[in-house]
């Protein structure tokens, strides 16, 4: 995996936003009111990991998403972080920080 991947969401609104991690860090924006992630498992191999932050000043929803992404609904305000690992099926959120 690559170090960092940028990922601009427009605007809120418009349902869960899929994000591919394609690195071990990932940096959002939430261009406007709150998004909702999901991340998917496109290219995802037993024991990858990443840690989203969020660096927007609107708040960012890791929506939980049975058998894909286990993450509880965490919220991340500005410079928050959660980190997650791929673990046989799915990603499995695996620590927050509420900075």
């Amino acid at each position: 995996m690559v170090n960092n991947t940028v990922q601009d969401l427009p605007t809120a609104g418009s349902g869960a936003i899929n994000v591919t991690p394609t690195s071990s860090h990932i940096t959002i924006i939430c261009e406007g009111g709150v998004c909702t992630v999901t991340f998917t498992e496109t290219g995802a191999v037993n024991g990858n990991f990443f840690t989203v932050v969020n660096m927007g000043a609107n708040a960012v929803t890791l929506a939980d998403s049975a058998g894909v992404n286990e993450s509880a609904g965490t919220v991340l305000g500005q410079y928050d972080a959660a980190s997650f690992r791929y673990v046989a099926d799915r990603w499995v959120q695996t620590g927050a920080s509420n900075n």
